[in-house]
Protein backbone atom coordinates (compact mmCIF):
# COMPACT_ATOMS: atom_id res chain seq x y z
CA UNK A 1 0.00 0.00 0.00
CA UNK A 2 0.94 3.43 -0.72
CA UNK A 3 2.07 5.77 1.84
CA UNK A 4 0.45 8.70 1.04
CA UNK A 5 -2.89 6.79 0.37
CA UNK A 6 -5.37 7.19 3.05
CA UNK A 7 -5.49 4.73 5.39
CA UNK A 8 -9.81 3.90 5.67
CA UNK A 9 -9.12 1.00 8.13
CA UNK A 10 -9.60 2.04 12.25
CA UNK A 11 -7.60 0.49 14.89
CA UNK A 12 -9.94 -1.12 17.03
CA UNK A 13 -8.51 -1.32 20.58
CA UNK A 14 -7.93 -4.95 21.49
CA UNK A 15 -10.52 -5.09 24.69
CA UNK A 16 -13.16 -3.33 22.45
CA UNK A 17 -12.99 -7.22 20.61
CA UNK A 18 -13.56 -9.09 23.65
CA UNK A 19 -17.30 -9.34 25.16
CA UNK A 20 -17.03 -7.45 28.31
CA UNK A 21 -17.80 -9.22 31.55
CA UNK A 22 -17.64 -6.82 33.74
CA UNK A 23 -21.11 -7.41 35.58
CA UNK A 24 -20.13 -10.83 35.58
CA UNK A 25 -17.56 -11.13 37.89
CA UNK A 26 -19.72 -9.77 41.04
CA UNK A 27 -22.87 -11.64 40.24
CA UNK A 28 -20.26 -14.94 40.74
CA UNK A 29 -18.75 -13.79 43.70
CA UNK A 30 -21.98 -12.52 45.64
CA UNK A 31 -23.33 -16.78 44.76
CA UNK A 32 -20.12 -18.69 45.48
CA UNK A 33 -20.27 -16.11 49.16
CA UNK A 34 -24.01 -16.90 49.08
CA UNK A 35 -23.72 -20.71 48.77
CA UNK A 36 -20.86 -20.81 51.31
CA UNK A 37 -23.46 -19.07 54.22
CA UNK A 38 -26.40 -21.81 52.88
CA UNK A 39 -23.06 -24.30 54.05
CA UNK A 40 -21.89 -22.77 57.56
CA UNK A 41 -25.95 -22.24 58.14
CA UNK A 42 -26.63 -26.19 56.79
CA UNK A 43 -23.59 -27.11 59.41
CA UNK A 44 -24.63 -25.22 62.58
CA UNK A 45 -28.66 -25.61 62.52
CA UNK A 46 -28.32 -29.33 64.15
CA UNK A 47 -25.90 -27.89 66.70
CA UNK A 48 -28.70 -25.21 67.06
CA UNK A 49 -31.14 -27.57 67.10
CA UNK A 50 -29.16 -29.72 69.57
CA UNK A 51 -28.32 -26.90 72.11
CA UNK A 52 -32.23 -25.78 71.97
CA UNK A 53 -33.06 -28.92 73.14
CA UNK A 54 -30.88 -29.22 75.90
CA UNK A 55 -32.44 -26.20 77.19
CA UNK A 56 -35.48 -27.43 77.23
CA UNK A 57 -34.53 -30.84 78.65
CA UNK A 58 -32.64 -28.90 81.48
CA UNK A 59 -35.78 -26.31 81.92
CA UNK A 60 -38.38 -29.30 82.53
CA UNK A 61 -35.61 -30.98 84.54
CA UNK A 62 -35.42 -28.10 86.95
CA UNK A 63 -39.64 -28.37 86.64
CA UNK A 64 -39.19 -31.98 88.06
CA UNK A 65 -36.47 -30.68 90.59
CA UNK A 66 -39.23 -27.96 91.91
CA UNK A 67 -42.06 -30.45 92.14
CA UNK A 68 -40.06 -32.83 94.12
CA UNK A 69 -39.15 -29.62 96.70
CA UNK A 70 -42.61 -29.03 97.17
CA UNK A 71 -43.04 -33.16 97.54
CA UNK A 72 -40.38 -33.37 99.88
CA UNK A 73 -41.65 -30.28 102.07
CA UNK A 74 -45.08 -31.86 102.07
CA UNK A 75 -43.96 -34.97 103.32
CA UNK A 76 -41.66 -33.23 106.21
CA UNK A 77 -44.81 -31.37 107.37
CA UNK A 78 -47.00 -34.32 107.10
CA UNK A 79 -45.31 -36.83 107.78
CA UNK A 80 -46.07 -38.84 104.15
CA UNK A 81 -46.29 -37.79 100.43
CA UNK A 82 -49.84 -36.30 99.53
CA UNK A 83 -52.39 -38.91 98.20
CA UNK A 84 -53.06 -38.58 94.71
CA UNK A 85 -56.17 -37.19 95.07
CA UNK A 86 -58.64 -36.01 97.42
CA UNK A 87 -62.20 -37.77 97.58
CA UNK A 88 -65.90 -36.51 98.97
CA UNK A 89 -67.67 -38.44 101.55
CA UNK A 90 -69.32 -40.45 98.65
CA UNK A 91 -65.84 -41.44 96.95
CA UNK A 92 -65.93 -38.58 93.99
CA UNK A 93 -62.35 -37.50 93.42
CA UNK A 94 -61.81 -33.72 94.09
CA UNK A 95 -58.28 -32.44 93.65
CA UNK A 96 -55.07 -33.49 92.62
CA UNK A 97 -52.32 -34.12 94.29
CA UNK A 98 -50.68 -31.03 92.54
CA UNK A 99 -52.62 -28.92 94.12
CA UNK A 100 -52.19 -30.14 97.80
CA UNK A 101 -48.50 -29.33 96.89
CA UNK A 102 -49.17 -25.76 96.11
CA UNK A 103 -48.51 -24.24 99.26
CA UNK A 104 -45.16 -26.07 99.64
CA UNK A 105 -43.33 -24.41 96.86
CA UNK A 106 -43.72 -21.17 98.94
CA UNK A 107 -46.30 -18.57 98.62
CA UNK A 108 -48.85 -19.16 96.49
CA UNK A 109 -51.77 -16.83 96.11
CA UNK A 110 -53.54 -19.50 94.30
CA UNK A 111 -53.98 -22.14 96.99
CA UNK A 112 -56.04 -19.74 99.27
CA UNK A 113 -59.07 -19.53 96.50
CA UNK A 114 -59.65 -22.70 96.29
CA UNK A 115 -61.95 -24.70 97.47
CA UNK A 116 -61.02 -28.27 98.61
CA UNK A 117 -64.41 -29.40 99.55
CA UNK A 118 -65.50 -28.56 95.83
CA UNK A 119 -64.53 -30.35 92.66
CA UNK A 120 -61.66 -29.04 91.18
CA UNK A 121 -63.88 -28.45 87.81
CA UNK A 122 -66.14 -26.42 90.11
CA UNK A 123 -67.35 -23.20 89.53
CA UNK A 124 -66.20 -21.83 92.90
CA UNK A 125 -62.83 -22.99 91.97
CA UNK A 126 -63.02 -21.49 87.88
CA UNK A 127 -60.17 -18.64 89.35
CA UNK A 128 -57.80 -21.54 90.31
CA UNK A 129 -58.47 -23.58 87.17
CA UNK A 130 -58.07 -20.72 84.61
CA UNK A 131 -54.02 -20.15 86.15
CA UNK A 132 -51.03 -21.57 85.23
CA UNK A 133 -48.42 -22.96 87.43
CA UNK A 134 -45.37 -22.44 85.60
CA UNK A 135 -43.64 -25.58 87.25
CA UNK A 136 -46.10 -27.68 85.83
CA UNK A 137 -45.59 -26.84 82.18
CA UNK A 138 -43.11 -29.05 80.09
CA UNK A 139 -41.11 -26.20 78.18
CA UNK A 140 -40.74 -28.84 75.40
CA UNK A 141 -44.21 -28.72 74.65
CA UNK A 142 -46.51 -26.36 72.69
CA UNK A 143 -49.94 -25.91 72.98
CA UNK A 144 -52.37 -24.12 70.39
CA UNK A 145 -53.07 -21.67 74.00
CA UNK A 146 -49.71 -20.25 75.14
CA UNK A 147 -51.51 -20.03 78.54
CA UNK A 148 -53.04 -23.82 78.71
CA UNK A 149 -53.66 -24.60 81.99
CA UNK A 150 -53.01 -28.61 81.37
CA UNK A 151 -49.70 -30.26 82.20
CA UNK A 152 -47.43 -33.30 81.45
CA UNK A 153 -46.39 -34.09 85.13
CA UNK A 154 -47.87 -37.29 86.30
CA UNK A 155 -47.55 -38.90 89.44
CA UNK A 156 -47.39 -42.80 88.71
CA UNK A 157 -50.13 -44.68 91.05
CA UNK A 158 -50.49 -48.21 91.32
CA UNK A 159 -51.01 -49.98 94.96
CA UNK A 160 -47.23 -50.61 95.89
CA UNK A 161 -46.28 -46.78 94.43
CA UNK A 162 -44.88 -44.17 96.64
CA UNK A 163 -47.71 -41.79 95.92
CA UNK A 164 -50.97 -43.95 96.02
CA UNK A 165 -55.07 -43.05 95.98
CA UNK A 166 -54.55 -43.15 99.33
CA UNK A 167 -52.34 -43.75 102.79
CA UNK A 168 -49.14 -42.66 100.64
CA UNK A 169 -45.65 -43.31 101.68
CA UNK A 170 -43.46 -41.96 104.23
CA UNK A 171 -40.45 -41.04 103.07
CA UNK A 172 -38.80 -43.44 106.04
CA UNK A 173 -40.57 -46.19 104.33
CA UNK A 174 -39.15 -45.57 101.02
CA UNK A 175 -35.25 -44.80 102.74
CA UNK A 176 -33.88 -48.10 101.05
CA UNK A 177 -35.24 -47.77 98.42
CA UNK A 178 -35.31 -44.36 98.01
CA UNK A 179 -33.24 -44.00 94.74
CA UNK A 180 -35.36 -46.28 92.82
CA UNK A 181 -38.78 -45.21 93.95
CA UNK A 182 -40.42 -43.60 90.90
CA UNK A 183 -42.87 -40.48 92.47
CA UNK A 184 -43.76 -38.43 89.21
CA UNK A 185 -43.22 -38.27 85.31
CA UNK A 186 -43.12 -35.67 82.55
CA UNK A 187 -45.77 -38.05 80.13
CA UNK A 188 -46.17 -37.03 76.55
CA UNK A 189 -48.62 -34.50 75.33
CA UNK A 190 -51.66 -37.17 74.23
CA UNK A 191 -51.45 -37.66 78.04
CA UNK A 192 -51.60 -34.28 79.30
CA UNK A 193 -54.12 -33.01 82.02
CA UNK A 194 -55.42 -30.27 83.52
CA UNK A 195 -53.01 -29.49 86.35
CA UNK A 196 -55.96 -29.51 88.92
CA UNK A 197 -57.50 -32.51 87.70
CA UNK A 198 -57.38 -35.83 89.63
CA UNK A 199 -55.40 -38.04 87.18
CA UNK A 200 -52.32 -39.73 86.71
CA UNK A 201 -50.58 -42.54 85.51
CA UNK A 202 -51.01 -46.51 86.14
CA UNK A 203 -48.43 -49.15 85.78
CA UNK A 204 -50.48 -49.98 82.23
CA UNK A 205 -50.14 -46.52 81.05
CA UNK A 206 -46.62 -45.91 82.19
CA UNK A 207 -45.59 -49.46 79.90
CA UNK A 208 -47.49 -48.08 77.08
CA UNK A 209 -46.04 -44.69 77.04
CA UNK A 210 -42.49 -46.85 77.17
CA UNK A 211 -43.18 -49.46 74.81
CA UNK A 212 -45.75 -47.99 71.87
CA UNK A 213 -43.92 -47.13 68.61
CA UNK A 214 -46.55 -44.29 68.65
CA UNK A 215 -45.84 -42.62 72.28
CA UNK A 216 -44.51 -39.20 71.00
CA UNK A 217 -42.32 -38.46 73.72
CA UNK A 218 -40.94 -35.17 73.95
CA UNK A 219 -37.51 -35.38 74.69
CA UNK A 220 -34.67 -36.38 72.01
CA UNK A 221 -33.98 -39.74 72.35
CA UNK A 222 -37.12 -41.29 73.09
CA UNK A 223 -36.95 -41.09 76.97
CA UNK A 224 -39.38 -39.90 79.70
CA UNK A 225 -37.71 -37.94 82.66
CA UNK A 226 -38.90 -39.07 86.05
CA UNK A 227 -38.42 -38.01 89.48
CA UNK A 228 -37.40 -40.57 92.30
CA UNK A 229 -37.96 -40.36 96.06
CA UNK A 230 -34.36 -39.29 96.87
CA UNK A 231 -35.18 -36.04 94.37
CA UNK A 232 -32.84 -37.14 91.89
CA UNK A 233 -34.43 -36.74 88.21
CA UNK A 234 -33.34 -39.35 85.55
CA UNK A 235 -33.82 -40.26 82.00
CA UNK A 236 -35.80 -43.31 81.59
CA UNK A 237 -35.80 -44.91 78.51
CA UNK A 238 -37.80 -47.38 76.06
CA UNK A 239 -34.58 -49.71 76.36
CA UNK A 240 -35.15 -49.74 80.19
CA UNK A 241 -35.06 -53.52 81.67
CA UNK A 242 -38.90 -54.36 83.05
CA UNK A 243 -37.42 -56.05 86.09
CA UNK A 244 -36.03 -52.53 86.84
CA UNK A 245 -39.08 -50.74 85.85
CA UNK A 246 -40.94 -52.50 88.16
CA UNK A 247 -39.23 -52.30 91.00
CA UNK A 248 -39.42 -47.96 90.57
CA UNK A 249 -43.13 -48.90 90.56
CA UNK A 250 -43.36 -51.32 93.67
CA UNK A 251 -41.05 -48.90 95.30
CA UNK A 252 -40.77 -51.63 97.82
CA UNK A 253 -38.50 -52.54 100.90
CA UNK A 254 -37.59 -56.14 99.45
CA UNK A 255 -36.86 -54.71 96.00
CA UNK A 256 -33.25 -55.80 95.36
CA UNK A 257 -33.01 -53.93 91.84
CA UNK A 258 -32.29 -50.40 91.46
CA UNK A 259 -31.51 -48.02 89.20
CA UNK A 260 -27.79 -48.25 90.20
CA UNK A 261 -27.66 -51.55 88.49
CA UNK A 262 -28.77 -50.60 85.56
CA UNK A 263 -27.57 -48.19 83.08
CA UNK A 264 -30.62 -47.78 81.03
CA UNK A 265 -32.22 -45.22 83.84
CA UNK A 266 -29.22 -42.79 84.16
CA UNK A 267 -29.59 -39.66 86.36
CA UNK A 268 -29.07 -36.30 84.32
CA UNK A 269 -27.04 -34.66 87.24
CA UNK A 270 -24.50 -35.36 89.92
CA UNK A 271 -25.76 -33.08 91.86
CA UNK A 272 -29.48 -33.53 92.06
CA UNK A 273 -30.65 -32.54 95.10
CA UNK A 274 -33.38 -30.18 95.55
CA UNK A 275 -32.63 -26.90 96.68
Amino acid sequence: MNADQPNDERQIPRNELQPRRDWLTPVLKFLALFAIVGLVIAMLLPAVRSSREAALRNSCFNNLKQIGLGLQNYASVNGHYPPAYTTDAAGNRLHSWRTLVLPYYGSSPLYPSIDLTKPWNDPANAKAASAVVECYQCPSLAFDDPKSPLTTYLAVVTPESAIRAANSRTPEELEKVAANALLVIDAPKEKAVHWMSPEDADETELSEMLNSDNAQLQHAGSILLGLFADYHVAAISKETDQAVLQAMLNASPDATTSTEESQTAQPTDANDSPR
